[in-house]
């Protein structure tokens, strides 16, 4: 049997149904967010909506006929309380909450993509494995992104996109203009995904080779940082992956030619609790955790979206940041 058949083998991991009888659970007496720093910010949901009783939210990235939807959306702003954890960043821990803010202080190169492939991206899969103690990683894509709507213009079609003011922990965007890392040879970007749309990527891009032992545990995380300090502009917001009730995520259909995706789009609920980190700087990554096998015991996935800080009125710079998301693979469970 395969290494690759044994992770079918296992696919229950990966199943939508049992993600969302296993999440939301109490996180009382977790900790105490009462003496935290906290902004009340515009956050963009998935609207509550009876449509999603009858239909899944879609996304038509297809030629469409005159009067047809690409998309039936429906999105409400929510005003949140986004907690600060600047000097509590050891409270978090991505087995626990789905996120943790480390240390890496390698210089991006965001102007030169041939830079980010071969220096950027190889130090990034260094250090995960490092830090998780992890058998293999693989950084399998990335994505540029930048406030500027003027950058943007100019970059266009040269994978430097908006911030992702939508609250999600999934998406996939066709990217046919070039491989992303050519040594992987992936033509579908995507950033986080429901556990059917992570086995699939498993199956469809990525080549384990014969092993003795099948690996136990995979996981996909996403590592974001600011290219330049402390960030004013757009900062991300993160939510625990605790605090989150499975009724709340509604899987979404994401249609290219000749592939279907899934992500899940989320709709608020008070019970939520988010986080940000002010002013963070270029030698901070976040490691925010979209995809883990590991069924009980750990946090799995963590949503999370960009937004506008209503205290800073006064831009000096638009924020550039980097993503890079990457498939961890553990031989034994930690």
């Amino acid at each position: 049997m395969s290494n690759m058949d044994q992770v079918e083998f296992n696919a229950d991991s990966f199943s939508n149904e049992l993600l969302l009888q296993q999440i939301g659970q109490s996180v009382e007496n977790c900790y105490d967010t009462s003496h935290f720093r906290s902004v009340k910010a515009d956050l963009f949901f998935l609207a509550r909506h009876k449509l999603w009783e009858e239909e899944k939210p879609f996304y038509l990235n297809i030629p469409v006929p005159e009067g047809r939807e690409r998309t039936n959306f429906r999105g409400q702003i929510h005003k949140v309380q986004i907690h600060d954890i600047r000097g509590h960043e050891n409270t978090f821990k991505l087995d626990e909450c789905s996120f943790q803010v480390m240390q890496e202080s390698t210089p991006v190169p965001f102007h030169r993509i041939q830079n980010i492939e071969s220096q950027y991206i190889p130090s990034i899969e260094l250090f995960l494995r490092d830090v998780l103690n992890a058998s293999e990683v693989y950084a399998f894509d990335y994505t540029r992104r930048t406030s500027s709507p003027e950058k943007i213009m100019e970059q266009e079609g040269n994978l430097l996109r908006s911030p992702g003011y939508v609250v999600h922990c999934g998406k996939i965007e066709k990217f046919p203009r070039q491989q992303l890392l050519t040594d992987l040879g992936f033509y579908l970007k995507y950033s986080d995904q429901t556990p059917k749309a992570a086995l699939a990527r498993l199956k469809r891009h990525l080549e384990l080779g014969a092993k003795a032992q099948a690996p136990k545990r995979i996981m996909i995380v996403n590592v974001w940082r600011p290219i330049f300090g402390p960030l004013k502009d757009s900062p991300l917001a993160f939510c625990d992956a605790r605090t989150v009730n499975g009724v709340d995520l509604v899987p979404s259909d994401l249609i290219f030619p000749g592939y279907r995706g899934e992500k899940f789009d989320i709709m608020y609920n008070d019970t939520q609790k988010w986080f940000y980190l002010s002013d963070m700087n270029e030698n901070e990554v976040l490691l925010m955790k979209q995809f883990d096998s590991v069924k009980e015991g750990v946090a799995r996935f963590c949503p999370h979206a960009a937004f506008k800080d209503p205290r800073i009125t006064d831009v000096p710079k638009p924020t550039e940041s980097i993503e890079v998301r990457v498939l961890v693979v553990f031989d034994e469970i930690n």
